[in-house]
């Protein structure tokens, strides 16, 4: 039977326990099962938390203490924690689904992938403004690229452990996020192959702090700011930034046009913003930091 280290990063988020309890649920997986939890705050915050649930927990739990607020640290330090045939990794404020391990099994067997993403559920609250809970903008799947999976991320995914810790997360980004966009990136490169677990499925319980055109808009402009450095890795300057500022002005010309329509506008928007990221890091505005 194979292993598998499940390896979560937190920093101050009590939702760990919620995420932990999900896990411990999991059924039908065809492998041993560990956990490793990389601590990224500049105390050892979530120790007792973590001590306190490994008691009686089915899988072992080993704890690190990862400090400090560099979100790439934490990653890697999981890499160096573990000696899986395979690492998954999920974050503190998600919630797994009780086949979510045996699901990612399954399409990696089915498709021989190195890496298997899985999707992320979107769960708002009652009160949450209505063209979210039609629209879903934060719920997350993989984008593909002419039908090719280029590029992941690391709320939800299972990767070949060897393949893993060849590799780091590179720490430039540890307080911009887009780490995992890049590791993966940087692997796919030189020849891994990726695919799509629908069934896969882990749920995020949105934040009020979230819900707001603001927040959306600030991550997609991350986003943009990420997708960069893909783009400039395959296209020449003159084409990526022609193309990102053709987009943006599509999109936000868009939202104006479809202004009557709130949740078609408020989509195209943020897409907008998207582009907008790509735009600006082409001609050197520096990355926003979103872990400080």
């Amino acid at each position: 039977m194979s292993t598998i280290d499940i390896c979560i990063c937190t920093y101050r988020r009590t939702s760990l326990e919620d995420t932990l309890r999900s896990i411990a649920r999991q059924s039908g997986m065809q492998a041993d099962l560990r956990v490793i939890i990389a601590d990224n705050d500049g105390s050892p915050s979530a120790r007792s938390l973590v001590e306190q649930i490994a008691i009686g927990f089915p899988f072992h739990i080993t704890y690190c203490h990862a400090p400090s607020k560099n979100i790439s640290i934490a990653r890697n330090a999981c890499l160096s924690a573990s000696t899986a045939r395979f690492i998954v990794f999920i974050d503190d404020d998600l919630i797994a689904a009780p086949t979510w391990i045996s699901s990612l099994e399954k399409a990696r067997s089915q498709t021989g992938a190195d890496a298997i993403f899985g999707p992320v559920q979107a769960i708002y609250p009652e009160s949450a403004p209505h063209w979210l809970q039609q629209t879903k903008p934060h719920s997350i799947k993989p984008s593909f690229n002419n039908g090719v999976l280029k590029t992941g991320y690391s709320c939800n995914v299972m990767i070949k452990g060897g393949l893993a810790r060849e590799h780091a997360f590179d720490q430039r980004f540890g307080v911009s996020g887009g780490e995992d966009t890049d590791y993966f990136y940087r692997i796919w490169k030189k020849g891994a192959h990726y695919a799509f677990a629908q069934d896969a499925t882990v749920i995020e319980r949105i934040a009020p702090t979230r819900l707001t055109i603001k927040w959306l808009f600030k991550r997609s402009f991350r986003s943009g700011q990420t997708y960069a450095r893909l783009v400039k890795d395959q296209h020449s300057f003159s084409y990526a930034l022609i193309s990102a500022m053709i987009k943006a002005v599509y999109c936000f010309g868009t939202a104006v046009l479809m202004s009557p329509w709130p949740s078609k506008s408020r989509l195209s928007t943020i897409r907008g913003a998207l582009h907008l990221g790509v735009m600006l890091s082409l001609i050197g505005v520096r990355d926003l930091k979103i872990y400080k």
